[in-house]
This record gives structure tokens, sequence and C-alpha cells, in this order.
């Protein structure tokens, strides 16, 4: 069968990994290597039990595990019957949440604390009722978020994009692009259930990405520069908080990042700019008035 063919078995892949090889750029290995090295050492979020402690927030004299509605109470005010309240965030601080907000701090029972752990409450549970699926959309209000499109025009439109990622579990991705290769990378299993595997599907199939996971701690992919700012953009608008990676200035020197002067869509250049809701609304809306006071004055210099 050799002779017909004239070559073995798997030599078609041979030459395509061969291929792959020589495209590759020289700087690809030592740079995943300072990534990944940088990675290992960013500080890991451990959700800390607090007591609950805001007596004028929620009130003490029947006072319920906002997710599962049983009876809790503060150490002070235990009574037959009553679990130990304690404080969870509905959106965590490790994917911006605020740590002071009204509505991102609920009081809860230590069971449904230590289940839901650091996860939108989204996805931890689809069955919430609609006052408490009204609450995780204030407190994403007030969380940080990424850039709003200026396509977006008016604080209407502002609004309805940022609703639109806020559909999703909101999740926590690390990444940033260099003059090599840009990256994206997460903790192994961290993404969302619903996500998870077509987001990856789509890094690897579209935007070229390759899986250079070092370990089961990290899930890590590399991508070539020129599709990484569509790539990230697809995450940020499945309602991840993309948080950017700076490597260490000595490495920074040889592995610069890549920071293009113009990109197709303006937005893709303050992607790692993370902000209220409240201050991007009022960022499209500032633009458009500039815009509409510039054509005007535009037309009366003409009529002049």
């Amino acid at each position: 069968m050799y002779r017909e063919t004239g070559e073995r078995p798997g030599s078609e892949t041979e030459r395509s990994m061969t291929q792959t090889i020589i495209q590759e750029h020289p700087d690809a290995a030592p740079l995943t290597a300072v990534f990944i090295d940088v990675l290992k050492q960013t500080k890991r979020f451990r959700p800390i039990m607090r007591p609950w402690r805001r007596k004028d927030a929620h009130g003490d004299g029947d006072l319920r595990c906002i997710y599962c509605k049983g009876l809790i109470a503060a150490q002070r005010d235990m009574t037959a019957g009553r679990r130990p309240a304690c404080a969870a965030l509905v959106i965590p601080a490790q994917s911006g949440g605020c740590v002071s907000g009204y509505d991102n701090v609920v009081p809860c029972c230590i069971d449904c604390r230590a289940v839901k752990a650091a996860r939108d409450l989204l996805e931890w549970r689809t069955d919430i009722d609609d006052e408490l699926r009204a609450r995780r959309l204030r407190a994403l209000h007030a969380s940080l978020n990424h850039v709003v499109p200026l396509t977006a025009r008016t604080a209407a439109g502002a609004e309805t994009v940022l609703r639109k990622r806020w559909e999703q579990p909101r999740f926590r991705v690390l990444g940033n692009v260099f003059m090599q290769y840009g990256f994206l990378a997460w903790p192994a299993g961290s993404l969302p259930s619903t996500q998870g595997d077509g987001l990856m599907f789509v890094l690897q199939r579209t935007f070229g990405a390759v899986d250079v996971s070092p370990d089961r701690v990290w899930t890590v992919f590399r991508l070539p520069r020129e599709s990484w700012h569509a790539a990230a953009w697809l995450f940020i608008e499945a309602n991840a908080l993309l948080v950017k990676v700076d490597l260490p200035p000595t490495m920074a020197i040889r592995f610069p990042a890549w920071d293009p002067i113009s990109l197709p869509d303006e937005h893709h250049g303050r992607w790692w700019v993370t902000l209220s809701a409240d201050v991007w609304i009022e960022d499209v809306v500032r633009y458009w008035k500039r815009m509409a006071l510039a054509r005007r004055a535009a037309r009366a210099e003409i009529n002049e």
C-alpha cells in the first residue's frame, strides 16, 4: 500500500505540523512561558465567609436568606430555628462586583453562601424570582463594566448594549496582546457552563487560537495579535470581565504590549478600561452631543 501512494500514513499530518512550526514566531515559546509564569503568580480570589453586620440594610426582625428564604440571624441575635447569617455578593468581587453596594451585598445563610461560592447568581441558579433578578441587574449596573461602543448613540441604546451582555453570567478572564501574540486565560473550569465550550470552539476555529494550557489549574489560549482584539470583544460581549495582564518590567522590554495606532472598531482600543455602567452611558451621550454641536458649528460657518 505504501508503494501505491508513495508515502506512509500520517505524512500529511506531519507536513502540516512542520508548516505550523515554521510559521510560528521564534518568540512564541518564550513569550508563552513568561505569560504563564505571570498567571501563576496572580493572586487567586478565595471567597471569605463574612458575618452579616448591616443592621439598617435589610432589617433584623425577620431576616431571611436572600436565596433560600430560610430564617437567619446575626450571631448576637441567634434564636431557635435560625441559622447564622453571612454577607454574600450577588456579583463576585473578582468579576467586578462592588463590595459595598446595597444591591450587591446581601444576607444569606452559610449553606447557600458555600454552594454559590464565587459565581454569578445566574450561573448558580437560573430559577431566580423577578425581585432577585432585578437586584442582580442593579448590582451589575454599579459594577465594573467594559466600554460601550459609540454606535449605541443614545442612553437607551447604551443601556440595551449592557443589558444584552448581562443576560449571561458574569465571569473573569485575564489577557493582553503583545507585539508577537495575544493571550486569553482563565482558571480551569471557571467559564459559565452554558458558554464555555462554545467560546473555546470559536476561539480556535474563527480566531486561530492555540491551546497552550500549562496544567489543570489554568486554561490559556494564544492567538495571533491581528485577531486578538476581535476575540477579546467576543468575550466582553459574553459578559466577561477581561482583566489586563502586564508583564514584569524586564520582560516588557523584550515583549512589549501591542497598541496599534488604529483598529477597525474604536472601542477595541479601550478594551481594558472598566467603569460603572452610568459612566459608559454618559460617555456615549456626551460624544454624540459633541458631534451634533460640531456639525451645527460647521453648518453655521458655511452659511457665513
